[in-house]
């Protein structure tokens, strides 16, 4: 328990003074005075008492009811209502003398009793506290009704009580926790120290008091008060300090560093003027020690949360983030103003937003651990898949006064298993129709050959023939070994050129390969001006070959192939088509023709059915995407988007 105190000082004519203030440690003295104060409550006979200046500033219930006012009546000079006008005189005048000379008070006069309006005569006393010539903090007071003789012995003890309680008060200042310490006049010379300083500075008091600061401290310590004192003692101002350094000697007599909270107040004689400085000071080594080591771990921490490669955070127990690391704002390009508390919202994917913020309240009111993945908007406004994991800190009760988190970045880590799973099943898919379109040629090579080699009589005629079944098998073995390669190397190889595609220059390529094909069928091809695209030229080229070959193939018996080629602009991407008046397809099987080994007319066309399934994984590993529209009979439409190159 602390008390602040202020006391108004007056001078001898009874005018205002200064003001002293004090903040000190008052848990053993407060149980000493509140057994004062039942003491005074529990007698009966008046007990007051006063100020160093004389103002009452407490007056018991026996008091209270004798007068028949209240309390706050009779405090400061108010008790002079009750004291007959003609003793009035001799005992301000009594009174004064001894505030100024600190001597007991005794005087004799008439108090006007409230319940009857009688006057009776009172032995009044007073004795000033401490009682040994130093200045006086406090008087005690009694009054005595002297028209019953009786009573007199029991005043006198109750006085003794008093007397006792005081020193026990004493007492315990002397053994107060705190350092105190009082010092007199400008040169600030102790008077007297309690148990606390001489265990601080390692003194006993016969070596401290009657010494001025300089000569009683080490030389440093003594320099560096008596500047700060020298303030106090002529300013009147007190001096507070937190946390000041000191060197004094330990309990081996090697000086040791320690550290400590004081304040320093002027003390004041009955005229007013400063006389000296009295000194509360608290030792607070233990608390610096242990709050340096808090903070060295905050910094490693600190430390450590910057170092790792995820996004991290912290919230207090109700889920108010008051802390993110770097990585958070370099990612998501915000600041700790806009992201505090619950601002963390603003770089929520809004359709995960009400899941996230649900189960976060879960775990903040079930105190369990939080876990979920969900997208974070990155500063060029890309949305990432995020793991988050949130963990509860507890103190040592299990009380949950803290949460850490880390967000985890695994878009590309779910791409990865993404692309897995596809190749998995393509890879199955493969598997199978390879096989199966595999054994119709070889099973076709097989038979001619065996047939070859048994019939030795065989004419040149039907050698021939089976030499041809042998090599137009073997021939479409190779074209489905060398689309598979082709495939593969569209889908799965990890070296892919991300630049800028010329799709002009792509296009003319794959017309120069199909360039006597285009003559022989009579194609009429039309294209416009067309654009630079996220891609490689010579991949984009491949797509633009498969299409227009294809167009070639699937058209209309005695019908010269007409070729459309668009490309139209949205946002930031192109979008480029090409359309022929070919066979068509019917609608239906607008997504089937880009699967593997997917053929709509296996017995009039010659393929492997891989063509478009190559096209498609080319355009999807550029960002883009790639679809068909078609009308049996009337022609189809191939489309694949991409992006737009850099400063398009």
């Amino acid at each position: 328990m602390v008390r602040a105190h202020a006391s108004l000082l007056r001078d001898a004519a009874g005018k205002p003074g200064s003001v002293i203030g004090l903040v000190e440690d008052i848990t053993d003295r407060s149980h000493a005075e509140e057994r004062l104060r039942f003491l005074a409550e529990s007698i009966p006979q008046m007990v007051w008492t006063a100020t160093p200046d004389g103002m009452l500033d407490h007056v018991n219930l026996r008091g209270t009811e004798y007068f028949g006012t209240p309390r706050e009546l009779l405090l400061g000079a108010g008790w002079l209502n009750g004291v007959h006008p003609e003793d009035q005189a001799e005992a301000v005048q009594r009174w004064t003398e001894a505030l100024a000379t600190g001597v007991p008070y005794e005087t004799e006069f008439r108090l006007l009793r409230g319940r009857d309006s009688s006057w009776r005569l009172h032995l009044v006393r007073a004795l000033p506290f401490p009682s040994d010539g130093r200045a006086v903090t406090q008087w005690f007071g009694t009054c005595t009704d002297i028209e019953d003789p009786h009573r007199i012995e029991d005043q006198h003890r109750e006085a003794r009580h008093i007397e006792e309680d005081r020193k026990r008060w004493r007492d315990l200042l002397l053994q107060a926790p705190a350092a105190i310490a009082v010092l007199r006049g400008p040169e600030h010379r102790f008077e007297w120290v309690n148990t606390g300083y001489v265990r601080l500075v390692g003194q006993a008091a016969g070596a401290l008091c009657g010494k001025t600061v300089l000569e009683a401290l080490p030389l440093k310590e003594a320099a560096a008060c008596v500047g700060l004192l020298d303030g106090v003692y002529q300013t009147g101002e007190p001096f507070h300090g937190q946390e000041w350094l000191l060197q004094l000697a330990g309990d081996d007599g090697v000086p040791q560093d320690s550290y400590v909270n004081f304040v320093c107040l002027p003390t004041r004689n009955p005229a007013g003027e400063i006389d000296g400085i009295f000194a509360h000071i608290t030792d607070v080594t233990d608390t610096v020690a242990a709050r340096k080591v808090i903070e060295e771990r905050e910094i490693q921490f600190r430390t450590l949360a910057e170092t790792i490669p995820h996004l991290t955070w912290m919230a207090d127990e109700t889920g108010h983030i008051f802390w993110y690391n770097s990585r958070w704002f370099n990612y998501t390009g915000t600041t700790l103003e806009e992201m505090q508390g619950w601002g963390w919202q603003k770089v929520h994917d809004k359709g995960f937003l009400p899941e996230v913020v649900k189960s976060w309240r879960i775990a903040l009111t079930s105190g369990q651990p939080f876990e979920m993945i969900f997208p974070l908007r990155r500063a060029d406004g890309e949305f990432r898949s995020f793991l988050t994991r949130v963990e509860p800190i507890r103190d040592s009760g299990g009380k949950v006064i803290r949460w850490f988190g880390t967000n985890t970045d695994i878009a590309d880590q779910l791409r990865t298993e993404e692309r897995l799973r596809r190749t998995n099943r393509e890879l199955e898919e493969f598997s199978y129709v390879a096989s199966h379109d595999m054994q119709e040629p070889l099973r076709m090579v097989n038979i001619y050959t065996e047939l070859l080699l048994r019939d030795k009589d065989a004419t040149p005629e039907e050698v021939e023939t089976y030499s041809g079944f042998v090599s137009q098998g073997v021939g479409r073995m190779e074209r489905l070994i060398q689309d598979l390669l082709q495939f593969s190397r569209a889908v799965h190889t990890e070296e892919i050129t991300v630049g800028t595609a010329d799709l002009a220059v792509a296009f003319e390529d794959a017309m120069s390969v199909l360039k006597i094909r285009l003559e022989e069928s009579g194609a009429v091809v039309t294209v416009p001006a067309l654009p630079m695209a996220r891609g490689d030229t010579a991949q984009i080229a491949h797509v633009f070959q498969n299409l227009l070959s294809n167009a070639l193939k699937y058209r209309k018996a005695g019908t010269a192939p007409q070729i459309q080629v668009g490309v139209d602009g949205d946002g930031e991407k192109w979008t480029v088509s090409v359309r022929d008046n070919g066979i068509g397809f019917h609608p239906q099987y607008a997504v089937t023709v880009f699967g593997l080994f997917k053929r709509l007319h296996k017995e009039e066309y010659a393929g492997t059915g891989l063509g478009l399934a190559i096209c498609k994984r080319i355009v999807e590993r550029y960002g883009g995407r790639m679809w068909a529209e078609a009308v049996e009979g009337e022609g189809a439409t191939f489309y694949f988007s991409l992006p737009r190159a850099a400063g398009q």
